[in-house]
């Protein structure tokens, strides 16, 4: 797995990319803040800054880690690389989480990035309110890394078996239905009592769960401990069940 984990991880830094996307979600927080009406209201300064930075850290998951990850799992296979491997006895489990955590790696990279502009650049003032804005920076990444990282298992699996094209729609899809269409389906089901309807609710991933951007804007502060473990759980729960997917998935050689 170690061996694995460390030609995929040189495979990725020698693209360069992950360097220029770091420096983006490092930097272009204060930009955008620029687009504010900060010189009329100071105040949104902060809330802006915030907003941005975890917003680009969502966006750079759904596409550049999500195409990442097929690149890694597609080649894999691809370059026969997989066979190789399994026939030096590493299992496809250990073959799989050696791609998986080269993107971990990444998504761990791009989290503290985000946490560290919005703590010591945008946390207020107060004690109080700076202990709630470290907390709540805290949680977000909890979050971020619990779906993005089984997400990007799956991927990887996904691209294995079936080419890095169908890999990377699959991951956009599943942060599609996350993130946009399970609310959809949601204000239908509010108004409406269609048993299908209400069926598909229920199995949608609720990954919009998993974005606190909402609570640095309105500053409603971190999540109560009972709050945060309920989201917590159910965001393993998916994960766990991508994970399961994706090991049932994945094969090292090409079929």
């Amino acid at each position: 797995m170690y061996k694995i984990f460390k030609l995929s991880l040189a495979t990725a830094v020698r693209q360069k990319s992950v360097f220029l996307v770091l420096l983006l979600l490092a930097v272009l927080p204060f930009v955008l803040q620029q687009m504010t009406n900060i010189e009329v209201d100071p105040a949104v300064s902060s809330p802006a800054i915030a907003q941005a930075a975890w917003q680009l850290v969502w966006a750079g998951a759904c596409f550049w880690l999500v195409y990442n990850a097929a690149n890694m799992g597609g080649e894999h296979v691809r370059s026969r690389l997989g066979e190789y491997f399994l026939s030096n006895e590493v299992s496809k489990s250990s073959q799989l989480c050696g791609l998986w955590l080269t993107t971990l790696l990444f998504a761990v990279l791009m989290v503290v990035v985000a946490v560290m502009v919005c703590v010591f650049a945008a946390a207020p003032s107060g004690e109080t309110e700076w202990r709630h804005w470290l907390v709540l920076n805290l949680q977000h990444a909890v979050f971020f890394l619990v779906v993005v990282s089984a997400v990007n298992q799956f991927v990887i699996a996904l691209a294995s078996r079936f080419g890095a094209l169908v890999g990377y729609s699959g991951g956009l899809f599943l942060y599609l239905c996350g993130f946009y269409l399970v609310l959809v389906v949601e204000k239908i089901v509010l108004s409406k009592d269609i048993f299908m309807l209400d069926t598909l609710y229920v199995i949608l991933p609720h990954f919009y769960l998993a974005d606190l951007t909402h609570r640095f804007v309105h500053q409603q502060g971190a999540l109560t401990t009972s709050e945060f473990f309920g989201v917590f759980e159910y965001l393993a729960g998916v994960s766990i069940l991508l994970s399961v997917c994706a090991y049932l998935t994945f094969t090292p050689k090409q079929k």
